[in-house]
């Protein structure tokens, strides 16, 4: 997220600095005990041991596996993460080594973590598996104000620029599999469990808790026919001390090669999957995910790419149902199949950038409320007196048009202005508030415009233009309406307007 700081006097720019600073432990709820969620990417189906240490080398073959994802692509400094990790199997799938390293970004905040772990597992018979893991490493949190966005930098330049703090990441997992059918238990925990930055305005100490994190997974491949196959899948996650979050996942694989598949998050994040493999070797997957919650307009647009490498063939094997014996490259592709069909894990709700979100939906809400309708100055304007012994300089109306109908009777007059409204106040602060949220959010240029009617002074957030011509203002107000409502009908208590100032 972007913060923009403004010159006007120092006790304004202070404020906006304060106001950054009271934001900045809602980033940080990602790392904390109210938002410790896992950034978990969609190519999680592609290699579990991403989540649960146990799973690693649990694969036909070795791999590496490369994912991207950017989530609500349109909003400034929305999160990214990049996700790298090798699956390194050995001694034929009995024990795994995996060496996992990301880097997660939203606004400020980057954290970057490097692991590595070790899987064990138990073979009872080829069917019936038992395997344990473990993973460790450190995870390092940097707050880079250098990023705000300021138009005289000199307000920031006392400012520390870089923050950083470094904690150990542990994860302890199991897995069993009984044929196709698998399961998966693991908890994730922190040494230095508390992420710590310095307040640059007041220098107090901002203090984040790191709470550990639990996850359970299960799938089951079925085999609708000798080219489809179906697999359903469930992930469980949570972070102590916030609701279990399920995650549900169908998805279906074509000929080994086409995988398309739909889903769920906690019912609000619908996703659709597609994914294909060439030469049996390298996979490509694509998720796109679309959010239906009150603020899904500001967070829809998730996208993430990834992919993965197979490394190695092995020797010949048998397959269930062929004719004989068949090189292992197609036996590995079967299998890969079945992998990339693994669980997602769960990203628990909408990550920390959700709940700055919704502070600012708030902040909105109130403005809202505090902005005079068109009615109201409409008869604010009225009640004006008309007292012919004093002498009124300046005269106002309000004027509304619909259509093209309307324009066409007024008339212009001269000594007059016209300017289109956006939002009307009786507080300058909140015109101000509205003007720099808009540019901020929307890109709008506009300007403030003050008058006084029946002893009340208004602030009035308007376009640039101040026009001479009635029928010019309301034509360009239609098409303000029909091209922007969508942008700013969430910001306004009610449409746009004209105001006629006549001196």
């Amino acid at each position: 997220m972007s913060c923009a700081i403004t010159k006007s006097s120092s006790q304004t720019n202070m404020k906006t600095i304060f106001r950054f600073i009271y934001f900045l432990p809602v980033l940080s709820c990602s790392l904390g005990a109210f938002g410790q969620q896992l950034n978990a990417p969609a190519a999680m189906h592609q290699n579990f041991s991403l989540l649960n240490p146990a799973f690693l080398g649990s694969a036909p073959s070795s791999s590496i596996l490369l994912s991207y994802r950017k989530q609500w692509s349109g909003l400034p400094n929305a999160p990214e993460l990049l996700t790298g990790i090798a699956d390194l199997r050995f001694k034929s799938g009995r024990s795994g080594i995996g060496v996992e390293g990301s880097s997660y970004n939203v606004g400020m905040i980057q954290r970057t973590a490097l692991g590595l772990g070790y899987a064990y597992r138990l073979k009872f018979n080829e069917q019936n598996h038992l395997g344990f893991g473990i993973s460790a490493g450190i995870e390092k949190t940097n707050i880079d104000f250098s990023r705000i966005i300021a138009q005289d930098p000199d307000e920031i330049s006392t400012l520390q620029q870089l923050q950083g703090t470094t904690i150990g990441r542990f994860s302890i997992g199991a897995m069993y599999q009984l044929k196709q059918w698998q399961v998966g238990l693991n908890v994730q925990f922190y040494t230095g469990n508390r992420v710590s930055f310095t307040n640059p305005v007041t220098q107090s100490s901002v203090n984040v808790n790191k709470v550990p994190n639990y996850s359970f997974v299960t799938r089951l491949p079925i085999t609708l026919s000798e080219r489809w196959l179906y697999t359903p899948s469930v992930v469980l996650f949570s972070t102590q001390g916030l609701p279990i979050s399920v995650d549900n996942l169908h998805q279906f694989t074509f000929d080994g090669n086409l995988q398309f598949g739909a889903g769920y998050r906690q019912l609000t994040n619908a996703y659709l999957q597609l994914g294909y493999t060439f030469y049996s070797q390298v996979s490509v997957q694509y998720v796109y995910q679309r959010n239906f919650s009150s603020v899904g307009n500001l967070m829809a647009n998730t996208h993430e790419l990834s992919l993965r490498f197979m490394l190695g063939k092995g020797v010949e094997t048998a397959v269930p149902g062929g004719n004989g014996k068949v090189r292992q490259s197609e036996v590995l592709q079967e299998q890969i199949d079945n992998n990339e069909a693994r669980l997602r894990p769960l990203q628990s709700r909408l990550d920390s950038l959700e709940g700055t979100m919704n502070i600012q939906r708030k902040e909105i809400e109130d403005l809202k409320k505090e902005q005079v309708t068109m009615e109201e100055l409409k008869q604010i304007v009225q009640a004006a007196p008309d007292d012919t012994a004093s002498i009124r300089l300046t005269s106002y109306e309000v004027i509304n048009v619909m259509n093209e109908d309307d324009i066409r009777r007024l008339i212009d007059e001269p000594n007059t202005s016209y300017y289109i409204v956006l939002g009307a106040f009786r507080n300058l602060d909140k015109a101000q508030e509205l003007k720099k949220m808009l540019k901020r959010d929307l890109s709008m240029d506009l300007r403030l415009v003050s008058m006084e009617s029946n002893g009340r002074i208004m602030y009035l957030v308007t376009q640039p233009k101040e026009y001479t011509g009635v029928k010019e203002a309301t034509g360009d107000l239609l098409k303000f309406r029909k091209n922007r409502r969508a942008d700013y009908e969430s910001y306004l208590n009610g449409e746009p307007w004209v105001l006629k100032m006549k001196k």
